[in-house]
Formats: structure tokens, C-alpha cells, sequence
């Protein structure tokens, strides 16, 4: 489903006239990052809260960690020019540093998080719009219904996918008296970069760099 719901936004963004790396950013990034947005959710609402900050971390350190890794050994330089790239590592940074000051992670963490993000996706979209200036209707097309309703149908399937994963995770750390942070953190969160983690292989095998960094960024 995630596969179906990355190929959809790449085919709806071409049609709608992102670049490369504003796909790869925006609507490739949301789309694999659906399973731990929904899995998390899921979890609070299941009084399980451990198990979503298990995976969110979980699967923020190995994005950019073991993915990240993976992708250099394809042989790419990032160059100075690559400003973009910088700005959203240090984009990660300011959030880490702004959570060690707060020294929890509550509300006021969460409105600042959607604040940095609405700030980045806004000057992501500002510099990657490529069609805007050329004030071209904007036209509804059979084509654009079509990916619209493959998107809708396997974001569908990915919510009711992960009702099955959060509540089999809490019975196997139940089983085994395992932390369910450790079932987060290690099991579901590295089995929810795996979408990012092959987008971003084939994207560099097709020599697709811009595409596959701002997936994983």
C-alpha cells in the first residue's frame, strides 16, 4: 500500500509540476511516513505511549542513520551548493536542541514540530512550484482522478494495516515481557523505513540523487 500511495504522489506531483527534490521532500516523504503517523496515533489512543515514542525515534534515527548510510555508499558528494540538504539537517537539529531544553516532550514541543514544518514545507513549495508562473488553469483530468483514488485507497489500507501491527507489537511485548519502547524503537521502527529505504535505492539506481535525499530528509 505504501508502495501504491509513493508511485501515486510521484505521478501526481509530475502532473502538477514539483521538481524532483519537492517530491521527494514532500509528497514521497508524507507518503512513506504514513505508517508511523498512523501506528503512533493509534498507539496514544490505545494508552500505549511508549510504543509510539519507541517508534517515532526509532524510525527518525534510522532514517537518518542506516538509510541515510546506505545511500552513501552509492558514492554521491553533497557540495556547498546543496544548501537545501544543510538547511534541513539543521532543521532536525534545532528540534533536538529545542526538545533538551524543554526536557519533555509535550504540547508546546508538538506546536513548535508542526510550526518548523509548515515553515519548511512553505519555502520547499515557494522554490519547487515550477508551473506557477506560468498561470496555466489548473485542470482536473482523468488521469489526475485515477492517482487520486489509488493515493486515497492505499492510505486506507495503510490505517487499517496499522490497527493489526500496533496491536499485535503490545501482545508480543506483553508475551515476552519485553519494554513495548524496544518493540517500537527496534521492530516496527525499522520495519516502517523500509519504504523510504527502497524508494530511495531505486531512485538512486535511475541516478536520481535529489529525489532519493529529499525522501530521507
Amino acid at each position: 500500500a505504501s508502495e501504491k500511495i509513493v508511485s501515486s504522489a510521484v505521478k501526481l506531483a509530475q502532473l502538477t509540476g514539483f521538481n524532483e527534490f519537492a517530491m521527494g521532500t514532500i509528497f514521497i516523504a508524507i507518503g512513506t511516513s504514513l505508517p508511523e503517523l498512523t501506528i503512533s496515533i493509534l498507539s496514544v489512543f490505545e494508552k500505549t505511549n511508549n510504543l509510539s515514542a519507541g517508534l517515532l525515534l526509532g524510525s527518525s534515527i534510522a532514517d537518518i542513520t542506516l538509510v541515510f548510510g546506505i545511500l552513501c555508499f552509492a558514492c554521491f558528494v553533497l557540495k556547498k551548493h546543496d544548501l537545501e540538504i544543510i538547511e534541513t539537517v539543521g532543521l532536525s537539529s534545532i528540534l533536538v536542541i529545542f526538545a533538551l531544553i524543554l526536557g519533555t516532550i509535550d504540547v508546546l514541543f508538538g506546536a513548535f514540530a508542526i510550526i518548523i514544518f509548515y515553515l519548511f514545507m512553505r519555502t520547499i513549495i515557494k522554490r519547487h512550484y515550477t508551473i506557477g508562473s506560468e498561470k496555466r488553469p489548473f485542470l482536473v483530468t482523468p488521469e489526475i482522478v485515477k492517482q487520486f483514488a489509488i493515493l486515497i485507497g492505499s492510505i486506507t489500507i495503510v490505517i487499517i494495516s496499522a490497527k493489526f501491527v500496533v496491536s499485535s507489537a503490545t501482545e508480543i511485548a506483553y508475551f515476552f515481557n519485553v519494554s513495548t519502547i524496544i518493540i517500537g524503537s527496534v521492530i516496527i521502527g525499522l520495519g516502517t523505513v523500509l519504504p523510504e529505504t527502497v524508494v530511495s535505492i531505486i531512485a538512486i539506481k535511475k541516478k536520481n540523487l535529489r529525489l532519493a535525499i529529499g525522501n530521507i530528509i
